[in-house]
């Protein structure tokens, strides 16, 4: 059967207002349980309802069917419970439509492995709830949207394993732009910008695995951090993304056990860190330029540190650290260009660190500074550092090798604590320049 639902006006006298009980109890305009449906340019409005305090209220309700909408618009209401589209193990294809100014969500679905959910150029804004929530392990295909401007999530997407999310616009959402949970598939072309929470959250939870790819997506100007990866077995893809930038917290924030790869994208900008990789997780950096970030370009440490690699990036004008390592038993930093931050490298309380065949120079304080730490520092350039090449300071030591360290106002510094180190880092490496040892005046 199929029907097919024509209204060519947008007049009060032609929006679709009757609401519909049914056998199942349920309270929409339109209803659908079986059969094959096409609904298009129809105006449906919930606004006007005054009634319906304690139940859910759907603009259209699809149950085991397949379902087509094209140039559909659907009105909520914000004092009660709307629902503009919910699709519960069906099949539906919406384009160019609207759904707005509902209570709990503008478009809502659970899905089975055997559904397909699509949807194309559509608007789901001033929602007070999500604009799109998706459930289950389906056919997720969402794609030229505009999802903005929503009380809540701009969307949520649940167990979901095959996504294809493409060249949407997410923007100026209350809380967070989009929230991926447990998800597999492709993130792509995307704009997440001026959402009052973090732009992109990538998250496992109850045992669930995260393997989605995070590509050439422009993440811009989010009140909190531009990306959040957390949970474990999160092992989140974030590649080519060309702009993760201007946003008030992290650029990318890793937490909670996740261990995502970070390549090849442009991060920069951030009022925290660019990339902070919080104790208790790790991450594979390779091949991103990361610059300008108001605190560390990269920071990292703590438990589940030594699993953290940072290799052949550009690290570039932090007003702080470029790499900045605390309590960590390991982790490699390896073939990088670390220019022209504060501080090229500052290590703390930590050991074991591999520092490897990195061009460190003109950084404005130190090229590598040492705090309580023995790390393994070997074939780097540490070049016209402006103060000084490396700094030895509160007991620090390290393996340092073939290093070559020149062209700083003081190319090596030993504070007092830490001189016995100067006698071998010069017969190891290849020092150009002053070396000082910190002298004491004692009066007394």
């Amino acid at each position: 059967m199929i029907y097919n639902l024509e209204m060519n006006y947008l007049y009060d006298k032609n929006i679709i207002e009757g609401l519909v009980i049914d056998n199942r109890g349920r309270i929409s305009a339109i209803s659908i349980y079986s059969g094959i449906v096409m609904i298009q340019n129809c105006n449906i409005t919930l606004g006007y309802l005054s009634s319906f305090n304690k139940l859910i209220v759907h603009g259209i309700y699809c149950d085991n069917s397949i379902v087509f909408l094209n140039s559909v618009i659907i009105k909520g209401n914000y004092e009660l419970m709307t629902v503009g589209c919910l699709a519960y193990q069906a099949n539906i294809k919406i384009m160019n439509s609207k759904f707005y100014q509902c209570k709990f969500a503008g478009f809502l679905s659970y899905c089975q492995a055997n559904n397909f959910i699509n949807l194309n150029k559509n608007i789901f804004n001033e929602n007070f709830g999500c604009g799109v929530l998706v459930c289950g392990d389906g056919e997720i295909i969402i794609e030229e949207n505009l999802i903005e401007k929503n009380q809540g999530v701009g969307f949520k997407l649940i167990d979901c394993n095959k996504i294809s999310f493409v060249n949407n616009i997410i923007a100026e959402n209350f809380l967070n732009g989009g929230e991926l949970i447990n998800c597999d598939g492709l993130v792509m072309l995307n704009s997440f910008y001026n959402n009052k929470g973090v732009g992109c959250l990538l998250e496992t939870t109850a045992g669930g695995i995260f393997k989605a790819k995070i590509s050439k997506n422009s993440i811009i100007e989010n009140a909190k951090a531009g990306m959040v990866i957390k949970g474990e077995k999160n092992y989140a893809i974030v590649e080519f993304n060309h702009q993760i930038g201007y946003n008030n917290f992290s650029g990318i924030h890793i937490s909670d056990k996740a261990s995502p790869r970070i390549l090849n994208n442009v991060i920069f900008e951030n009022m925290h860190q660019g990339i902070l990789v919080v104790s208790g997780s790790s991450a594979y950096i390779k091949g991103n330029e990361i610059r300008e970030n108001i605190r560390a370009n990269i920071a990292f440490g703590g438990a589940m540190s030594q699993n953290t690699k940072i290799i052949e990036n550009k690290i570039i004008g932090s007003r702080n650290e470029g790499i900045f390592v605390i309590e960590s038993d390991g982790g490699l930093i390896e073939k990088n260009d670390i220019l022209e931050n504060n501080d090229g490298i500052i290590i703390m309380k930590s050991k074991n660190t591999l520092v490897n065949e990195n061009t460190i120079e003109g950084n404005i304080r130190c090229g590598i500074l040492l705090i309580q730490s023995a790390p393994e520092v070997n074939k780097n350039q540490i070049f016209e550092n402006q103060f000084i090449g490396v700094l030895f300071k509160e007991k620090s030591s390290g393996k340092f090798l073939d290093n070559h360290i020149k062209s700083s106002t003081c190319s090596l510094y030993f504070y007092r604590d830490s001189h016995d180190e100067k006698c071998e880092m010069e017969k190891e490496n290849f020092i150009e320049g002053r070396v000082d040892v910190q002298s004491i005046c004692n009066i007394f």
